[in-house]
């Protein structure tokens, strides 16, 4: 859970399964061969956003760019970019209930690498539709959208997809 070092956490009904932590980079090294000194390799920097939903839900992470120096010799040589772009799609099936939001999301749609070439990706359009096309029985489901029991604090559990 994430509370005040302070407080009880009395309003806090389940754990937290993400840090308020992120990594902007990673460095490699390798042992000099003297005590205990080492020398920096490489070092990737990952640039990251939180990129607006469009819709009332909250924003989530992005990785927008991996960047690699290499730095084995003494002068650093910087790579160009590996570049994600995205395209928002809905976590939620729409149409399931009157005041539920679709949270879109961001999925990776291209990326761009260091020697210029694009790699695209191809999603899906949505397997189910809320009061038109819906796996019939949730036990046997064999579509892309999955049942899950969730409530507002304090109401009585729904199955939603």
């Amino acid at each position: 859970m994430i509370c005040a070092a302070s407080a009880k956490c009395t309003t806090q009904i389940g754990p937290s399964f993400f840090t308020r932590k992120r990594l902007t980079d990673v460095t490699t090294s390798v042992w000099t061969g003297t005590g205990t000194t080492r020398r920096d390799v490489d070092t990737w920097h990952l640039d990251q956003d939180f990129p607006d939903t469009g819709d009332a839900s909250s924003a989530s992470l992005w990785l927008k760019s991996i960047q690699n120096t290499g730095k084995a010799n003494t002068t650093a040589a910087a790579m160009p970019p590996v570049v994600f772009g995205g395209v928002q799609l809905p976590n939620h099936v729409e149409g399931s209930g009157p005041d539920t939001l679709r949270y879109i999301k961001w999925r990776v749609r291209t990326i761009k690498s260091e020697t210029g070439s694009t790699l695209t990706a191809n999603y899906s359009d949505p397997d189910c539709v809320w009061g038109s096309s819906m796996p019939a029985d949730v036990d046997k489901n064999t579509r892309r959208c999955f049942p899950a029991k969730w409530s507002q604090s304090g109401a009585t559990p729904t199955t939603d997809w």
